[in-house]
This record gives C-alpha cells, structure tokens and sequence, in this order.
C-alpha cells in the first residue's frame, strides 16, 4: 500500500516541486542545529565538520546502491563540481556569514533573495531555459513577497550606521548569492548525467576538501574538547543529515525533472519555513506583515508552478504537431 502511495506521488507532475519545497522546509531547520555549535566554536570549523560527517554518511549509501556511477569525472564535470562543493557549498557560506558580519544581516539578506534573478538568467544563457509570457511577472511577485517575508519593514540596512558599506561587505554578499545561483545552474547541467545521490556524494567531497585546506591554511584553532562534546556532535549530525545531505539530495531530486529557473523561485519558501521554525523554538513572533506576506508568497510560488506546467503543456503539444 506505502509502496503504492510512493510511486502514484512519484509519477504526480507536481512531485519536482513538492521535492523543491521540502528541501526548503529543511533547509529552514539549519539555525536550529547550528546556533549551538557556532556558539561554542568557529564558523569555518563547524562547516568542515558538519560537511565531514556527511560526507560519512552519504559514501556507504553512494557505494552500496550507485557505485558504478563512481568513475573519475570528465574535466568539465570535474570544474562543475568543484562550483557546486567549492562555491556553492563552502565559499557562499564563508562569505554570507562574513558579509553579515562588516555590514549587517538585511543586506547580506536581500542579495540572498534576489539570487533568483541571477539563476534566471544564468539558466537562460548555460542551460537554454525559455519561460512563457506570464512568468516574470509572477517571479517578481515571489522575491518581493519573499523580500516582506525575512524584511518586514523592507528596511534594507543601508540606513545603519554601524555598518560600513564602504568594506568588502557588500561585495561578498552579491559574491555569495552569485556563488550559489552558479551552483544551482551547474547542479542542474551536472544532473543529465548523474543521479541526486552521485552528486550529492562529488559535492560533499570537494567542499570537505577544500575546507580542511582552509582551516590548515589558516591554522584555524580547533578545540577538540569541544567539537567531540555531546552537544556539538549533536549538532554536526542534525547539520549534516536533515539540513544537509537529505535536504540536499531531495532538492537534487526536483531540480533533476524542473527547470533551474522555476526551482529557484520555490526555494523562497526557505525564509517563509524559517519564519515558522523561529516561532516554535525562539518564540519569535512574526509581524502582520509577515504573516500576509507568506500567505501571498505560497500562493505566488504555486501560481508559478501552475505557469510553468501550462508553458510546459503548449511546448510539447506544439513539437508534436
């Protein structure tokens, strides 16, 4: 009966999307499992060792089921990896967290929901993606509810007078959210050719790599008391399996049969599940606003859906007549 539940929601049209959506929602539960760990330890150590441990935990998985997938990649499946472990899962987190540190988080926050527009055109020029009429309209309905949702004021922090947008910061946030729309568009391009799981394991293996480097280079102090204490490989667990490696490679799962550019506007519902997560554990209250905003935002994003399956329709009935 589970059996037959699964492969009826598999073969649903709106399964790419509903993967997309719940990749968001665990992706939402990442301050969760992180904010005890970086409370304790460096930024840069907690991200080595929650991409170490699950990079653990994806390689039996990875060998037991994919393993003839498991041959040296091509150079330029090799340069698309290293974009999507290096940049997307390292780098974009690094900067992110640093640009929110010399400016302040509202700005680090806004190039972080305007990454959409970027992948948008990334998919348009790389992977040859076309959107109907009525997409972008509604696309930017999405980022700006999406905008309501994490600033609900639309304050964007320009105003602050602590921080100092004469720095980098600025320049690292619009790096990071380049960063990880690049990696959405090499995912996407990388997934014709391997499976979620496959790429999953290659991202988790060049991000660990590069990382060990980095906290070697830099001779990141680690304090092994404290990565080995029960809390802290708590939280390296819940990192590296919910919001990590399972989120990840359901996510892969609906980008593999939805083009970039639509899954893209879904993963907004991330600021939308964040909102509900900081509710239930922090007891943060959301605004009126916000509340609207996220009612307004789920509807946006299913209306795009919705666009999407339609344009979809009429291309395949048109290349068959």
């Amino acid at each position: 009966m589970l059996r037959l539940l699964e492969m009826n929601i598999q073969k649903s049209r709106f399964f790419p999307a509903i993967c997309v959506a719940l990749a968001a929602l665990l992706w939402a539960t990442d301050s969760i499992f992180r904010y005890p760990a970086v409370a304790q330890l460096d930024f840069k150590v907690v991200v080595l060792f929650e991409h170490l441990a699950g990079f653990v935990l994806i390689l039996p998985w990875v060998l037991w089921r994919h393993r003839s997938e498991l041959r040296r990649p091509p150079p330029k499946d090799a340069l698309l990896m290293a974009v999507i472990g290096i940049g997307g899962s390292a780098l974009g987190g690094m900067l992110f967290t640093s640009s929110m540190k010399e400016t302040n988080p509202s700005i680090a926050t806004m190039f972080q929901m305007l990454q959409p527009m970027f992948v948008v055109g990334a998919a348009y020029v790389f992977l040859k993606e076309r959107a109907g009429r009525n997409f972008y309209p509604l696309a930017l309905w999405v980022v700006l509810n999406a905008l309501l949702i994490s600033l609900p004021d639309y304050s964007f922090g320009f105003g602050d007078a602590n921080a100092d947008l004469s720095n980098s910061g600025i320049l690292k946030a619009f790096a990071a959210m380049v960063l990880w729309g690049s990696a959405t568009v090499a995912g996407k391009a990388l997934l014709a050719r391997y499976s979620p799981s496959v790429l999953v394991f290659w991202r988790w293996l060049f991000a660990s790599g590069f990382l060990c480097a980095a906290v070697l280079a830099e001779g990141t102090p680690i304090d092994w008391q404290t990565v080995l204490s029960p809390r802290a490989l708590a939280s390296f667990f819940l990192l590296a399996t919910v919001a990590g490696v399972a989120a990840m490679a359901i996510y892969y799962t609906g980008l593999r049969r939805m083009p970039a550019h639509i899954v893209t506007f879904i993963e907004l519902l991330y600021p939308l599940f964040a909102v509900f997560f900081n509710f239930i554990f922090w007891s943060i209250t959301p605004s009126t606003m916000q509340l609207a905003g996220g009612f307004i935002l789920a509807l946006a994003i299913a209306l795009l859906v919705m666009v999407y399956y339609k344009f979809d329709s009429s291309q395949q009935e048109s290349s068959q007549s």
